[in-house]
């Protein structure tokens, strides 16, 4: 089913799109990649199971396409943490949430971050979902980025190649079906001059400063479901995102393929850090990060699927 398309209006004129899915608790779900989010449930199968799960979860769980994108108003041509944050705070205000779940995904955490650490009150729980805090960060999730990064400036001239190129980078190459998906929603969501004055800004932001004065319950997910992203992901892929849990106080670092399972058992089943001080029976705390050695052997020893079985095993058993 098509979204339903409403819009909210940012501090500096822009319209921004978003649509509601399912009812239950208030849950916002920022853009993802380049600026776009509720566009992708449209065109982009990957998207809609997140936006399902999390409705399948008791959410009510609202996506909105940054300015520039989708939706919402083309024109805005300069982007930057601040833009972001204008369109997050919109949305956030048109819905009239009080309080609600606030999920940041790929580049969009960085503004879920910010806007948390600004209006800790209005944000009842952080998801950040495969975040990066820096441009160098995300270069070290993606490396693939070094190639789109040396393809900008041909992107009017071979927007198809360029698109196609982004969609295996981000999916890689094992599923030629979503990666035709996902180049297909980037032509259709973002014009090749936006994306690159979006991906210029994207360079530009370092969040890394703010994610000591996150106050507010977080969790911090790995995605293990995402497409060409190999088992082993936790050891190679996950630096950046084990980074961003280990310098936000208290914030719990899970990998998983159920969004919708992780942000339900963290929202229902948390505690904010006072609580779980005053439960603590002593001063000290230890929080043990795990990984598999030798993933990458195994991996290509047993294939994708029984290499995920024994991850599964694994996060099972450390739990």
């Amino acid at each position: 089913m098509e979204p339903r398309i409403q819009y909210a209006r940012t501090g500096d004129g822009v319209n921004i799109a978003y649509g509601v899915f399912g009812e239950g608790m208030p849950l916002l779900y920022s853009p993802s990649a380049h600026g776009i989010g509720v566009h992708y449930y449209s065109y982009l199968s990957y998207s809609r199971r997140s936006v399902d799960q999390l409705t399948a979860a008791g959410f009510q769980a609202v996506r909105y396409d940054g300015r520039g994108t989708g939706s919402s108003d083309r024109t805005p041509t300069e982007f930057s943490l601040e833009t972001d944050v204008l369109d997050l705070e919109a949305v956030a205000d048109r819905l009239g949430f009080e309080r609600f779940t606030l999920v940041g995904h790929f580049a969009g955490a960085q503004a879920a971050i910010a806007y948390a650490t600004r209006w800790p009150e209005r944000v009842s729980h952080l998801v950040l979902r495969d975040p990066w805090a820096s441009g160098s960060d995300m270069y070290k999730m993606f490396p693939g980025n070094r190639v789109l990064f040396a393809m900008r400036p041909f992107a009017e001239q071979q927007w198809d190649l360029v698109s196609i190129t982004i969609a295996a980078v981000g999916f890689g190459l094992a599923d030629s079906d979503i990666s035709k998906e996902y180049a297909a929603a980037i032509r259709s969501g973002i014009t090749p001059a936006t994306w690159v004055a979006h991906s210029e800004a994207s360079d530009e932001i370092d969040i890394t400063d703010l994610l000591e004065a996150v106050s507010v319950p977080t969790l911090v997910v790995l995605d293990t479901a995402l497409p060409g992203r190999p088992p082993n992901a936790i050891g190679e892929w996950g630096a950046p995102v084990k980074k961003i849990a280990a310098a936000i106080p208290d914030a719990r670092l899970i990998s998983t393929g159920d969004l919708g399972a992780a942000v339900s058992d963290f929202v229902r089943g948390s505690q904010t850090p006072a609580a779980a001080a005053a439960r603590s029976p002593g001063g000290l705390q230890t929080i043990l990060f795990t990984d598999v050695e030798g993933s990458t052997a195994f991996t290509e020893r047993l294939g994708d699927a029984a290499a995920r079985a024994v991850l599964r095993e694994h996060e099972r058993i450390t739990r």
